[in-house]
C-alpha cells in the first residue's frame, strides 16, 4: 500500500557489468553478505506509523527498513557506499556492492588474505552484522551470486563479451551462459 505513494526514482547501481569490468583475468576474490541488509537502516520515527500492521488487535510499526518498500534497494545502496568507499580507499582494494553482497577482487591472493579480517573489522565496528552462513571468506577465482550462479573472469568471458555489439542488451540468461 505505501508504494502506492512513494514517488518513482530511478537510480544505478552497481550490476554484473560492473564485475566484469572491475575484474581482471585470474583475480582472486570473497564476498560477505550484509545480515538482514536493510534492517541496519533506521526509519525516521515520524514515518514509522505509515510502515505498520495489525496483528491480533495491536499495531506493530517497523523502526527500521523492510524488503517490500520499492526504494529499499536505493536506500540501502546508498548508506552502503560510504562505507565501501572508506575500506576500498583505506586498505587500496576494489569493492563492488552488488545487492546486498559486497565483492572484493584482487590480483593478489595474499594480499586479499591479509586484507579480509580488516574489512570485516570496519564492517562491524560500523555496526554491519555479517551472515555467518552466507560468509565466503573462502578466498577463489569464482563465486556464487545472482541466487546460485557462479561468477568467475575468465578470457572466455572477455572474449564473449567483446564479440558483442555496441550498444545491444543482452539479456540475464544470456550474460550467465558465458559465466
Amino acid at each position: 500500500m505505501l508504494n502506492k505513494f512513494l514517488l518513482q526514482s530511478n537510480f544505478i547501481m552497481e550490476d554484473i557489468s560492473t564485475l566484469r569490468e572491475l575484474m581482471l583475468e585470474g583475480d582472486w576474490m570473497f564476498k560477505i553478505d550484509p545480515e538482514s541488509a536493510l534492517h541496519h537502516i533506521p526509519v525516521h520515527p515520524q514515518f514509522q506509523p505509515f510502515r505498520g500492521f495489525i496483528y491480533k488487535g495491536n499495531f506493530f510499526k517497523y523502526v527500521a527498513m523492510y524488503v517490500e518498500v520499492k526504494h529499499a534497494p536505493m536506500t540501502f545502496n546508498k548508506f552502503l557506499l560510504p562505507v565501501i568507499g572508506i575500506i576500498g580507499q583505506h586498505l587500496g582494494i576494489k569493492v563492488i556492492a552488488y545487492c546486498d553482497d559486497v565483492i572484493f577482487p584482487d590480483k593478489n591472493n595474499d594480499e586479499l588474505m591479509n586484507k579480509e579480517p580488516l574489512i570485516l573489522q570496519i564492517l562491524e565496528e560500523l555496526g554491519y552484522k555479517i551472515q555467518e552462513r552466507k560468509l565466503n571468506l573462502q578466498i577463489a577465482q569464482d563465486i556464487e551470486i545472482l541466487d546460485g550462479h557462479r561468477f568467475q573472469r575468465s578470457a572466455q568471458v572477455g572474449e564473449a563479451l567483446s564479440k558483442r555489439k555496441p550498444g545491444s542488451r543482452q539479456s540475464y540468461q544470456q550474460v550467465l551462459q558465458y559465466l
